[in-house]
C-alpha cells in the first residue's frame, strides 16, 4: 500500500525553496553588482586624489566583475594611459590591457566608429612606435574579423587594407593587393583628407612599381604609376599643412 504524501510539507519545502533562490538572487544583485559600482567609487576617490596606479586596479576589478559595462572599461582605460610604467615590462603588460580594454569597448558597442578607430589607431601607432610584424597581424586579424561581422564597416576596410600594405610581400595574393588598394580608394572617396589612407595607397602604389619593375614593365606605365604616388603625397601634405608627419612621408 502506496504511503500517503504529506502536501503540507511539500508545499513548505517548495515555498523554502523559492525564498532561498530569490535570496540568492537579492544577495548577487545587492553585493555582488552593487560591489562595482562601490569598487568604481573607490577607483575615482583615488584618482581624484593623483593616484592612478591604484584607481586602475580598482576599475580592473570592477572590469572583472561587468566585463560588459563600458563606462568602467573608460575608466580603467584612463587610468592606464596615465599611469606611468615602472619597467619595459610593465609597460608591455600596460599595452596589452590597454588594446584589450579597447576592442571590449569596441565590441560591446557596435555602432561606435569613434570606439573602432581609437582602437585601431592604437595599434598602428605601436606597429609605427615599436616595429614588429606581430603588431599588424594583429590588426589584420582583428580588422578581418570586424568584416565578417560587419563586412560595411569602412574603419575596418581601411586599417585591414594598411595592414595588408606594412605586411606586403612578393608572396601576398594578388586578390588581397587588389582588396587593399579598392579599400584604400573607398575611404579616400569618403574622406580625401584621411592621412593615413593617403600614404598607405602611396606605399602600395610603389610596391606595385617594384613588382612591375621585375616583370621589365614599359618604363612609361612605371612612370605613370610612380607619378599617381608622388601626387597622393603632394595632396596629403596640402590637405594636411600642419601636420609633421605628412611631410615626412
Amino acid at each position: 500500500m502506496a504511503k500517503r504524501v504529506n502536501t503540507k510539507f511539500v508545499f513548505l519545502l517548495a515555498a523554502c525553496i523559492v525564498l532561498l533562490v530569490g535570496g540568492i538572487g537579492a544577495f548577487y544583485y545587492v553585493v555582488v553588482s552593487r560591489s562595482a559600482g562601490e569598487i568604481v567609487r573607490q577607483g575615482d576617490d583615488l584618482l581624484a586624489s593623483g593616484e592612478p596606479r591604484l584607481a586602475m586596479e580598482k576599475y580592473g576589478r570592477a572590469v572583472g566583475k561587468e566585463p560588459t559595462n563600458v563606462e568602467y572599461l573608460g575608466k580603467f582605460l584612463g587610468a592606464a594611459q596615465v599611469t606611468p610604467a615602472k619597467d619595459y615590462l610593465e609597460a608591455q603588460q600596460f599595452l596589452g590591457q590597454i588594446i584589450e580594454a579597447k576592442r571590449q569597448v569596441s565590441e560591446n558597442r557596435p555602432g561606435d566608429d569613434a570606439a573602432l578607430e581609437s582602437l585601431y589607431a592604437h595599434l598602428l601607432q605601436l606597429a609605427d612606435g615599436f616595429g614588429g610584424r606581430h603588431w599588424f597581424d594583429q590588426l589584420h586579424r582583428l580588422s578581418s574579423s570586424k568584416l565578417d561581422a560587419y563586412p560595411d564597416s569602412l574603419i575596418a576596410r581601411k586599417y585591414r587594407a594598411i595592414a595588408t600594405v606594412r605586411r606586403l610581400s612578393q608572396e601576398t595574393p594578388r586578390g588581397e593587393v587588389d582588396e587593399a588598394s579598392a579599400d584604400l580608394v573607398a575611404t579616400l572617396e569618403a574622406n580625401p583628407a584621411d592621412l593615413q589612407a593617403n600614404r598607405h595607397l602611396a606605399m602600395l602604389m610603389l610596391a606595385e612599381v617594384a613588382r612591375l619593375e621585375r616583370i621589365d614593365t614599359p618604363e612609361d606605365q612605371l612612370d605613370a604609376l610612380r607619378a599617381q604616388a608622388m601626387e597622393l603625397t603632394r595632396r596629403m601634405v596640402e590637405q594636411n599643412p600642419e601636420s609633421l608627419d605628412a611631410k615626412l612621408y
